[in-house]
């Protein structure tokens, strides 16, 4: 066997050992990009995920502000017309003919007039009550 046999076996061995190298190397490039690809995947739908559990959030939070501000808004308008009504009703009322209020000492009992204020203060907590009742039983009915 001539040198350049052996050089040519060598080279022909060396050739098959980098097509071998390169197989295994473009096999393994493969398998990475393939895994990376699944891992992107699940990145996204985590991603997307969460994104969705924050948006479901946001809006359930923004839903829950609205009805607060709803019934205070509903509130306050309530009290308003209770404050007129009553302040109407007081008006009309004859103020010498006020319920008596009883004052109970250690030793003496005693009765006064209940001032216009006290007077509308009783009766516009009784009225409140009643008004809660009613607009309750609307909202249990409709």
């Amino acid at each position: 066997m001539g040198l350049q046999e052996i050089i040519d076996g060598i080279l022909s061995e060396a050739e098959k050992k980098a097509q071998a190298i390169v197989k295994e190397a473009q096999a393994s490039k493969e398998k990475i990009i393939e895994e990376a690809k699944i891992r992107a995947q699940e990145n996204k739908k985590n991603f997307l995920n969460e994104k969705e559990k924050e948006i479901k959030n946001q809006a359930k939070n923004i839903l829950i502000q609205a009805n607060l501000e709803k019934k205070r808004l509903i509130l306050k308008a309530q009290r308003e017309i209770i404050d007129e009504v009553l302040e109407s009703f007081l008006k009309h009322l004859d103020k010498n003919n006020f319920p008596k209020k009883k004052i109970i000492f250690k030793d003496k009992e005693k009765q006064e007039d209940l001032t216009p204020e006290e007077y509308l203060r009783d009766i516009k907590e009784k009225f409140e009550i009643e008004v809660a009742r009613i607009l309750k039983f609307d909202e249990e009915n409709s």
